[in-house]
């Protein structure tokens, strides 16, 4: 049996969020990927060292994100995010455009729990 490298989810008042483990440019990574209020997609990327025990760490994050853990995630960046100004969740005419992403790089196993979050345009 394959071991799943991504996890999908449908969260009301947020929508499709996407969970993938990855080779980043930098080594392992998780990707949280959801849509902004004005549609635009952002990403929150944790980075681990790319050796054995980041990759070990890379799994265990990936195992601890649930539906639960992942809308909390992205309803903190979509309410108090670098881009919470362009609209709130139910706020449907933002004339918005673009929207760059979020990436934690502290590379720290129990970061879903305590982000540090890096605009990254």
């Amino acid at each position: 049996m394959n071991k799943p490298f991504a996890k999908h989810f449908d969260v009301d008042g947020i929508g499709q969020i996407l969970v993938v483990q990855r080779r980043g440019d930098d080594g392992p990574e998780l990707a949280i990927t959801f849509r902004m209020p004005n549609n635009s997609v952002c990403d929150i990327k944790l980075g681990y060292p790319d050796d054995d025990d980041g990759w070990d760490q890379l799994d265990a994050a990936f195992d601890q994100v649930d539906e639960s853990t992942a809308a909390s995630l992205a309803r903190e960046q979509i309410e108090v995010g670098p881009f919470a100004k362009l609209g709130s969740i139910d706020d449907e005419d933002i004339g918005w455009e673009q929207v760059g992403a979020s990436t934690c790089e502290c590379s720290d196993p129990d970061c879903l729990s305590d982000t540090q979050l890096n605009s990254n345009d």
